[in-house]
């Protein structure tokens, strides 16, 4: 569980800046995180976070995404095809690098550009 005062490191991806800029104020007034939030897939150049968020859904898992993580880290992120079946996927970097892929539920989400 997280708790309100435990600072984190978050990346949330939205699918516009307008959208991304509500999100980080919003995430920033509901706790301590420290908070990133991008309107794109994200950069490899930036590693070590506690938690990924993705509000678009690409047809497949980034993997630029999973890179960030540090061990423990987790990547909540819909994943599927524009107008069909997709899924909101958690995904856990374990601490020997591999990655645990769970899917919770079906979703519907506007798609994941670049």
């Amino acid at each position: 569980m997280i708790r309100p005062s435990t600072v984190l490191a978050l990346l949330a991806l939205a699918p516009t800046s307008a959208l991304a800029g509500e999100a980080k104020i919003t995430i920033s007034l509901a706790s301590s995180m420290f908070v990133t939030v991008q309107n794109q897939s994200g950069s490899s150049n930036a590693n070590e976070r506690d938690l990924v968020l993705v509000t678009a859904a690409p047809e497949h898992v980034p993997q630029p995404l999973i890179e960030q993580l540090k061990p423990g880290g987790r990547l909540v992120i819909p994943v599927g095809p524009q107008r069909a079946s997709q899924t909101l996927k958690v995904l856990e970097k374990r601490s020997d690098g591999t990655v645990r892929e769970t899917d919770v539920l079906p979703v519907a989400f506007v798609p994941l550009t670049r």
